[in-house]
């Protein structure tokens, strides 16, 4: 059977793509107050990172918590703050490792990364990967996933995956890499 032909004038149609999604747990914009308080709050706010009652909890880090680390955090950050860059060291890192592993898959892949907390955003980069053909996208954590008495951290990461996805037009299928060693005994 012969493949169908197309007029000369016919747009090409691209394929789908594949992407990957390099996930890293978050660094704030900038050592300065504003920054740091956004991303401590967003942090901190998180009930799979603070167990405890988010009620009594939020009076806690509203009240005290929000008022005194963001200028203690930020002096912190300020030491190792990569000030040729003029950006966190987690995000040149990651950056650098999206731009090393772009390189290593060429074209057929479209890789990119993203902080779970903080910019760039895991839900921004969804979107992103979406508009550029991604039907496929496979999540890469590069932060060690604990597990607790609950187990929602894989679940948790599909499923927000999923959510972000959906309000798109069209919707893409998210796997995750797991970053637990295997324990299984042979």
């Amino acid at each position: 059977m012969l493949p169908a032909r197309q007029p000369v004038d016919h747009p090409s149609i691209k394929g789908p793509k594949i992407g990957v999604l390099l996930l890293n747990l978050g660094t704030p914009d900038s050592p300065d107050y504003w920054p740091m308080r956004r991303y401590l709050g967003e942090f901190l706010s998180d009930r799979r990172v603070i167990e405890v009652n988010p009620l009594f909890w939020q009076v806690i880090l509203q009240g005290i918590i929000l008022n005194t680390r963001p200028q203690k955090s930020g002096a912190n950050y300020r030491k190792i703050w990569d000030a040729e860059a003029g950006d966190s060291p987690l995000r040149v890192i990651t950056r650098r490792q999206a731009e090393k592993l772009q390189a290593r898959l060429g074209d057929k892949v479209i890789v990119d990364f993203a902080m779970r907390y903080g910019n760039p955003s895991t839900e921004l980069k969804l979107k992103a990967l979406q508009a550029q053909g991604c039907t496929r996208i496979l999540l890469c954590p590069l932060y060690p996933n604990i597990r607790r008495r609950r187990r929602r951290r894989p679940t948790m990461q599909r499923s927000t995956c999923s959510r972000r996805c959906a309000g798109s037009r069209q919707s893409a299928r998210c796997r995750r890499i797991s970053t637990r060693p295997n324990t299984s005994r042979h």
